[in-house]
């Protein structure tokens, strides 16, 4: 009776969201309806044994069938009523697991369509005659080209004399000196524009609109210089037409199973893992400048976290654990960029990168 006054008490919706909410509430729904058995046999056992000893019994050649009928009564009533509510416990557990299944099942349908087409995306780039991952390793080596050309421009920007007679120029030297004398706004500068020209091409990218900021005066300064030494063409080809639709997709993808609120983080991160998987040493370290961008910046932010379900993308799942650990790095370093990511993950006794030899 206690419980069935609890219950009542609580109101529907409340319930509903306690059950909803509840991590454990398989157990919890398989333990009531196990206690609730067991009541109803302990009744039952209580009840026989009692009517036994009061010189009843409900079978044999003395039996009273119209006793017998109240004891069916008793039954029915009584112990059925914990028999039915443990089966409505169990068919409600079926079919919130049955609910759970389809659920698991729809995600992982979506999910490996991703998946194809993400193949599909890599087989469809081609530059010259290179296509697939070969060409991704061609893109990346040229984006490395542009990124030391960009370099060179602006080392020569920073040791360049403005005419003393000059004030207005002096001023906008000072200004722009200034700005790169501080060593990660300079490489962060010197990536988000290597990698605008490599994506959109030096003659149609500005890292800001506004012609009062800093970056922008170096910008066009940077590309002044590029006109002036005749920089190679065919380098500074846009590629957002090969490369745009294959980081979005990818984005996607790895959201998808980010978001999903059925899945534990162990399990979002076997499905991350499939994904990576997938992603050559070359397509790892193109996403890593590419995540150094503007335009992938959604990658590595925020950084700093402490707690994995937290980090970022790339972090969360250690979507570039497998980069050429003998290649030179230039810009900003993996290892330098992620250190709070790789500590904790260290602490959990896993390595951030395959390699350790990494900086």
């Amino acid at each position: 009776m206690k419980i069935i006054e609890v219950c009542g008490k609580i109101k529907k919706r409340s319930f509903l969201k306690f059950l909803e909410t509840n991590v454990n509430m398989k157990k919890s729904i398989l333990f009531i309806a196990m206690g609730m058995l067991i009541l109803g046999g302990i009744i039952s056992i209580y009840f026989i044994i009692s009517t036994y000893l009061d010189g009843y019994w409900i079978w044999g050649n003395d039996s009273d069938y119209e006793i017998t009928g109240q004891f069916g009564d008793f039954f029915g009533g009584v112990v059925g009523t914990f028999f039915a509510l443990a089966g409505t416990l169990l068919v409600v557990l079926t079919f919130k697991e049955q609910a759970k299944q389809n659920k698991r099942e729809s995600f992982e349908t979506k999910f490996y369509e991703m998946l194809h087409l993400h193949k599909q995306n890599v087989n469809e780039i081609q530059v010259d005659k290179l296509k697939g991952r070969v060409a991704i390793e061609k893109l990346f080596y040229d984006y490395k080209a542009i990124y030391e050309i960009v370099e060179r421009a602006v080392y020569e920007i920073e040791n360049t004399t403005p005419p003393s007679t000059d004030d207005e120029e002096v001023n906008r030297f000072d200004k722009m000196k200034g700005f790169l004398s501080n060593q990660n706004d300079k490489l962060r500068f010197i990536n988000n524009l290597s990698y605008g020209y490599f994506f959109y091409g030096f003659e149609n990218y500005y890292v800001t609109k506004d012609d009062k900021d800093v970056q922008f005066i170096i910008n066009v300064d940077v590309t002044c210089i590029l006109i002036r030494d005749k920089a190679q063409k065919s380098l500074f080809i846009p590629r957002n037409s090969l490369l745009g639709h294959y980081f979005r997709h990818l984005y996607q993808t790895i959201q998808f199973i980010a978001r999903d609120e059925d899945l534990k983080e162990d399990e979002k991160y076997n499905y991350a893992k499939m994904v990576r998987a997938q992603l050559s040493d070359f397509e790892q370290a193109l996403l890593y400048y590419n995540s150094l961008s503007i335009m992938g910046q959604n990658w590595i932010n925020p950084l700093g976290e402490s707690n994995v379900e937290k980090m970022c993308l790339i972090a969360r799942f250690r979507l570039i654990k497998n980069i050429p650990y003998y290649y030179e790095y230039f810009g900003i370093l993996p290892g330098n960029l992620f250190v709070s990511e790789k500590k904790e993950w260290e602490k959990l006794g896993k390595k951030f990168f395959e390699i350790e030899l990494i900086k």
